[in-house]
């Protein structure tokens, strides 16, 4: 079978803002799991550190746009998702 894919979120809490670091893999489910959690933080800013994220996976790059589309700041993103994440919400609105 495949090998194990190592994935892992950790959650932070300064003040008013909670960072959500995340490691690892990025695919649709992991991504959903990441909006879930980002849904549930009311009334604080919402961070995500993707310092040590490895891959992110096609299906997951909608996702992320539309978890930085509700307001959460994206910290040590990569240009390249970045570009890919406004390439895709460019595309989904034709």
């Amino acid at each position: 079978g495949e090998p194990p894919l190592t994935y892992r979120i950790d959650r932070c809490v300064d003040g008013s803002t909670v960072t959500f670091a995340v490691s690892g893999t990025v695919n649709a489910t992991r991504a959903a799991d990441l909006r879930s959690r980002v849904d549930c933080e009311l009334d604080v800013k919402v961070v995500l550190d993707l310092r040590d994220v490895t891959l992110v996976e096609r299906d997951a790059v909608p996702l992320l746009a539309g978890i930085r589309a509700r307001g959460a700041e994206l910290m040590n993103c990569p240009e390249y998702l970045r570009l890919w994440m406004v390439a895709e919400r460019d595309s989904a609105g034709h």
